[in-house]
């Protein structure tokens, strides 16, 4: 699929700025399911200095200075991109067997992967039967609406 983004912002000062220097992060960048096709950046007032590197994750950053007083600072990114749809995931289980593994059963086995779908003890009871009930029923095919508390 391609995409075009276009990413505005815009700052208006009372009273004028009279230096900046700002860091961005705007660029997209290649991955194997994501082709950057074009990008350009826009910078209003005309930066004195603005260059681009990639930072230590493999990020574009972008720095720009403006040395001189402005009352607005309006930066533009403009992106096109191709993105591919992610392959299949191949799974060795069944997700009515995924499901059935999690279902509390008193005294049983500990199990660490259920540390990932608990909502952790500061989630209200109420809150948590509320949700593995609400999954209990998706997963049985059957729709459920939790009220409000």
């Amino acid at each position: 699929m391609r995409l075009r983004i276009t990413h505005d912002t815009r700052y208006d000062y009372q009273p004028a700025v009279e230096t900046a220097l700002h860091l961005l992060h705007l660029q997209p960048v290649d991955t194997p399911r994501q082709r950057v096709l074009d990008f350009a950046l826009e910078v209003h007032p005309d930066p004195v200095f603005l260059a681009s590197q990639g930072d230590a994750y493999g990020n574009v950053r972008a720095v720009f200075e403006i040395d001189r007083p402005h009352p607005m600072l309006h930066v533009r990114a403009s992106s096109l991109v191709d993105t591919a749809v992610p392959p299949p995931v191949q799974s060795g289980i069944a997700w009515e067997a995924a499901r059935d593994a999690y279902v509390y059963r008193a005294k049983a086995p500990y199990q660490p992967a259920t540390e990932f779908i608990s909502l952790g003890a500061r989630a209200p009871a109420r809150r948590v039967h509320r949700l593995r009930a609400a999954l209990l029923h998706a997963s049985a095919g059957r729709c459920w609406t939790p009220r409000a508390s």
